[in-house]
Formats: structure tokens, C-alpha cells, sequence
């Protein structure tokens, strides 16, 4: 038994230094949401971890729907974009005109000027503390 002993504690140890290797260092995001007027619906948002996927809803990192004003989330430490609308209409979807240009409330994470699609470059910004927080300014664009 006592030759046991030796070799199951440094399994343990071994075990135990891999695992507190692989963990992530993990942040507490709180994402502010500024709509133009007082809130009349729920802001959708969508959390994106990667350029390539930027925009598109079925490679979203994280989503989410809330009340404004604002949500926390806990995310790994990296680069992040949030994109987000205000349904005011309450019909769970983005209304567009004929043209495809949002008629709701939209935003994105570093609040860049609305001139077409956002961008990556644009909206990308570092989560690397503990606890951080952004606040996104939803605009009417018609």
C-alpha cells in the first residue's frame, strides 16, 4: 500500500496541473444598451468571436434577448463585436423597409457611424479583465 501512495499522488498532481492549465481566464461582461427613446421592446443581441463569422446569426458565439438596459454575460478573454436591434414593433424579428435598411433601433459594439453593414474592424473590441463593461448606442437610421 505505502508504494501506492508515491505514484497516485503524483498522478493527482499531474492531473490537477494540466487541468488549472487548459482553464480560460473568463471575464464578466455587462453590455449597456442606449436606445434612442425609452425602451419599448426587448433588445435582441448577438456576441460574434471570430471576423469570418461576423454578421452571420447561425455563427453567433453567444445571443441573447433582454429588457434593456443593459445584460451580463461571461465570456473567455478575446476579441468580441455585438451587434443588437430594438424590436418596437414586438413581432420578434428586425423590421427592414423595401430597401433592407433596419426601420428598429440598431447597434453595434463600438458605436461606429451606420453607413451600410457594420464591419469587424469597426465593432471588435478586447475582453481582458475580470470584469468589464460597453455600452451600445442603438440609432434609428431612418
Amino acid at each position: 500500500m505505502k508504494y501506492l501512495f508515491l505514484p497516485l499522488m503524483s498522478l493527482f498532481l499531474c492531473t490537477f496541473t494540466l487541468s488549472a492549465q487548459n482553464r480560460k481566464e473568463m471575464c464578466q461582461l455587462t453590455i449597456h444598451f442606449e436606445t434612442p427613446e425609452k425602451a419599448e421592446g426587448k433588445v435582441y443581441f448577438l456576441v460574434f468571436d471570430k471576423p469570418e463569422n461576423f454578421g452571420d446569426e447561425s455563427k453567433a458565439y453567444n445571443y441573447g434577448i433582454v429588457n434593456p438596459p443593459l445584460v451580463t454575460i461571461s465570456l473567455p478573454y478575446g476579441e468580441y463585436a455585438v451587434t443588437c436591434f430594438e424590436d418596437t414593433k414586438i413581432n420578434g424579428k428586425m423590421d427592414k423597409n423595401l430597401v433592407g435598411i433596419p426601420t428598429e433601433p440598431v447597434g453595434t459594439s463600438d458605436n461606429p457611424r451606420l453607413m451600410g453593414s457594420p464591419k469587424w474592424k469597426d465593432a471588435a473590441f478586447s475582453v481582458n479583465q475580470p470584469k468589464q463593461e460597453i455600452t451600445v448606442k442603438l440609432k434609428k437610421i431612418l
